[in-house]
């Protein structure tokens, strides 16, 4: 419950902070906005998917592991874990090693929002005529972003040690109180500055509770983390194997989820920028929101799959695939039929995109999002194959989508990524992921729609 509270404050700030954001600023404040809270994701970039190959490494430790798995190959070779008692003392190696490991990406990071994101902003600093607020806002996000990189180890070891709802408890107490604050500030007609020095306060406090909740577990066990620097080559060597790849992924992805949003920036057309991104901005609120039955239960799928307890980790994957599906699938099509009619009652200027490109969006994110849920399950076992179609779809889709903007437009750029995506992502992990657990794809399908139907309405109508 406390991991959806998290996601619904996610669509809480869509529902009632960027109303408030276009109806107080102007369409070039708008874009700035919404192409900076967007560039937040080069902290996922700069992290080069420590983080989730971290939550794979805890789960395996509390499990029982005593090693990590460096490929399929060696995870298939290895012994079944049932019923072993957490191992506190690599818990305690990877935590620290951990923390070498960040003190490297965060200096990454800097270089990288001072580089590749102000040029990323430059085409709408040229249109807002440098004003020095939007300077001092992007400081203040460099700041952010910083912060949230180290929140990403800590809350990484929460999810990895099933703490899954109470993350979610922290995120959706502070996203409710940003909400009010963010409201407070727009109603009393404060600028972008104010508000990201609020996501600035916001970020810090976020990561002390996360950093504080950790430590105090180990704690609580009897293993009090020191300052003494350690450095663990072996458990590095099979961590590094999995994330230099999951970085390259990363990056793919982030061409391939935002690249549409750098074309559009570099126009000349500040309603049509903000309309874009605007809309995009909703598609992935709606996206995170339905991803929840999912990721809330990944550590708890990563332990089926350490276990090779197969026939419950197809009954599971089968309901929270089908759960995030049906809702994305509902959430969208609201969206599409109400989301103009609720713009014109909020009297403001920008509008969503039409139908079609709307209509095109929507399938690649379903197609996309359910091809990540098998790309999850498929690197539990720390073989990451996926690295040069994702680079290489990311950079089709930049290339391409700028070659086909001044011929088609908007619509060019976002079937240029339907396109690319259906190719080679949209297929190929799902393959993997099934014949890792031995499941034909005639089964999956009936046991998705099964099992998946009946756990909703169980939920529906509250029953066991």
């Amino acid at each position: 419950m406390m991991t959806w509270m998290s996601y619904l404050t996610q669509l809480g700030s869509g529902i009632f902070v960027l109303p408030l954001i276009l109806i107080k600023f102007d369409s070039v404040d708008v874009s700035f906005w919404l192409l900076v809270t967007t560039l937040i994701g080069l902290a996922t970039l700069a992290d080069s998917g420590f983080g989730p190959t971290l939550i794979r490494a805890v789960s395996y430790f509390k499990a029982g592991a005593d090693t990590l798995p460096e490929n399929e190959e060696d995870y298939l070779a290895k012994e079944s874990i049932i019923d072993k008692k957490i191992n506190y003392n690599q818990l305690v190696v990877l935590l620290k090693t951990s923390g070498r490991i960040y003190m490297i990406i965060s200096i990454i990071l800097i270089v990288l929002l001072l580089t590749a994101g102000v040029a990323l902003i430059w085409n709408i600093m040229d249109m807002a005529g440098h004003r020095q607020y939007l300077w001092i806002s992007y400081a203040l996000l460099m700041a952010n972003a910083y912060f949230l990189l180290l929140t990403i180890r800590y809350s990484s070891f929460m999810q990895g040690l099933d703490y899954v709802a109470e993350l979610g408890g922290i995120n959706s107490l502070i996203g409710g109180i940003k909400i009010t604050v963010f409201i407070i500030l727009l109603i009393a007609n404060a600028g972008i500055a104010a508000l990201m020095a609020y996501m600035l306060f916001e970020t810090v406090v976020r990561f002390l509770i996360v950093r504080n909740f950790v430590r105090s577990w180990f704690s609580n066990n009897g293993y009090k983390i020191d300052n003494k620097p350690v450095f663990d080559r072996p458990i590095f060597r099979v961590i590094w194997s999995s994330t230099w790849k999951l970085g390259g992924i990363f990056w793919g992805n982030y061409m391939i989820n935002y690249g549409n949003s750098i074309i559009i920036s570099q126009g000349n057309n500040p309603a049509m920028i903000a309309s874009f991104l605007f809309t995009q901005r909703i598609v992935n609120f709606i996206r995170n929101i339905s991803q929840a039955p999912f990721y809330a239960n990944v550590p708890k799928i990563y332990n089926l799959t350490a276990q090779k307890n197969n026939i419950v980790l197809k009954l599971k994957t089968s309901e929270y695939i089908f759960s995030s599906l049906f809702i994305l699938a509902f959430a969208l099509l609201v969206f599409g039929l109400s989301g103009n009619q609720l713009l014109n009652v909020l009297n403001v200027e920008t509008r969503l995109v039409p139908p079609l490109i709307l209509f095109i969006m929507s399938i690649t994110v379903l197609a996309e999002m359910h091809a990540g849920f098998h790309s999850n399950l498929y690197i539990s076992t720390n073989e990451v194959p996926f690295l040069w179609p994702t680079l290489i779809s990311g950079v089709l889709i930049l290339v391409m989508g700028f070659m086909a903007m001044p011929v088609w437009g908007i619509l060019g750029i976002v079937l240029v990524q339907f396109v690319v995506q259906l190719s080679f992502n949209n297929w190929y992990p799902v393959y993997l992921s099934l014949r890792l657990l031995d499941w034909p794809l005639n089964r999956y399908l009936k046991d998705v729609n099964t099992f998946g139907f009946t756990f909703l309405i169980k939920k529906a109508t509250l029953r066991k």
